[in-house]
Parts: C-alpha cells; structure tokens; sequence
C-alpha cells in the first residue's frame, strides 16, 4: 500500500527568518480576522488525480503480490484474537481511494452576537454543572453572556450555485469535498502474511464510489458556517 499526502496553508504571513516569541502586547493586537485556509488531499494507491498508481500495477493485477507482479494494489485489516492458519485478514485487493478538500476556512469571531443566544445553536444547560449551577465567567448563563462568548469558525466559501442537469447526469458547482473509492475484490486470507496472499481467489464484496464527473471522485457541496464555542 502506497499513500501520499498534502496539506496547504493559506492566508499566513510568515517572516524568512527563525520563529521568535511575541512579547504579551504584540500578542494582544492579534484578531486573527484573515483566519486560515487548509487544503487536504489525501491518497491510498492513488496520485494526485486519483487514479490507481501504474508503479502497481494500475490496480490491476492479479495473484499472489510479488516484487513485481501480483495484485500489488491493496490494504489489509487484520483481526485480533483471531490466530487460525497462523491469522486472519481481512483483504482489499485491487484497491485505491482518494480524498479532496479544496478550501476550508477556519476563523474566529470575538462574539458571537444573535447567533449565540439563538435556541438553534446552542443549549443553555450544556453550559451547567450536575447541579445546575453556570461554568461561564460570572457565573451566568443567560443569552446575553452566550452572545458574548467568543467562537472558532469553519467555513466553506460560497462558490458556485451548483446544478445538476438529469440529462447525461451532469453536475457543476459540487466543489467542497471530492472522495473516490474503489474496492476490485475483497477476501479472507489466513497466514502470519495473509496480506500477500492470493489462497481465496472469489470475493464477498466490491465497491466503487465515483460520478458521472469524474471516473474517479464523486463530488459533494457545503455551504454554511459552524460555530464552535464554549472553551
């Protein structure tokens, strides 16, 4: 199994230089309103379009996996407690998935305003001892002290309105999360190595997660903003 990940920061502004530490009034000045935005691609089998690796024989391969030939292309859970043959796995072969997160944003608001105190958002006693008594500062958990309290931010931008046209089965706009998935066979393999085995030639299970997009995601749109608080 081969993997590969990227992780991009934006929205950062960082000096050449060594990291030094922010005298307390510096620190103070800081409201981080330009927030972070994270970029993730994660891949299993993959590169970076998610397509099944060639070195491995494009996920193709059959057999018993070898230095060469062999359905090189697979991941494996093995079960504890289970030791017959010398142990048991659970084999995905002809296997390779791929996970893309373009933008999220990540920001903070010092209050939270209307937002806080709305019944949709948040549940007074969540903020309460066994007994009943308030953990906010003041000791009050009245709507008023809700608004105020500051919040981390995570949001998608806007972005296009997304459409999907029945026609072809043709979708725009679906931009927020692309994941794709395929499992070619799955099988029990015994042995100390069962990962590398080939003994159960059939399957019980196979999958594929894809659009008519892209042969190799299926995409997924998130608008919105979630407010986490109470820290």
């Amino acid at each position: 199994m081969k993997h590969w990940l990227v992780i991009a920061l934006l929205g950062l502004s960082l000096p050449a230089t060594a990291f030094e530490a922010l005298p307390d009034e510096s620190l103070s000045a800081v409201t981080a309103q330009d927030g972070i935005a994270l970029g993730l691609e994660y891949g299993v089998n993959t590169d970076a379009s998610g397509n099944p690796l060639a070195s491995l024989g494009g996920c193709s391969g059959t057999g018993a996996v070898t230095a060469t030939t062999g359905d090189r292309c697979r991941f494996s859970w093995q079960i504890a407690a289970r030791t017959a043959g010398g142990g048991e796995w659970t084999v995905f072969k002809n296997s390779y998935m791929s996970l893309s997160i373009p933008t999220l944003n990540i920001g903070v608001t010092t209050t939270m305003g209307t937002i806080g105190s709305s019944t949709t958002y948040f549940d007074a006693t969540r903020f309460q001892r066994e007994n009943g008594t308030c953990l906010l500062p003041g000791g009050s958990c009245l709507a008023a002290t809700i608004d105020s309290l500051p919040a981390l931010t995570l949001f998608y931008p806007a972005g296009a309105t997304p459409s999907y046209n029945p026609v072809g089965g043709v979708s725009t706009g679906y931009d927020s999360v692309a994941f794709g998935l395929t499992i070619g066979r799955m099988s029990m393999e015994y042995g100390a190595t069962g990962y590398l085995n080939d003994a159960a030639t059939g399957s019980f299970l196979s999958a594929k997660i894809a659009d008519n997009n892209n042969a190799n995601f299926s995409a997924i749109k998130f608008t919105g903003k979630a407010l986490i608080y109470g820290f």
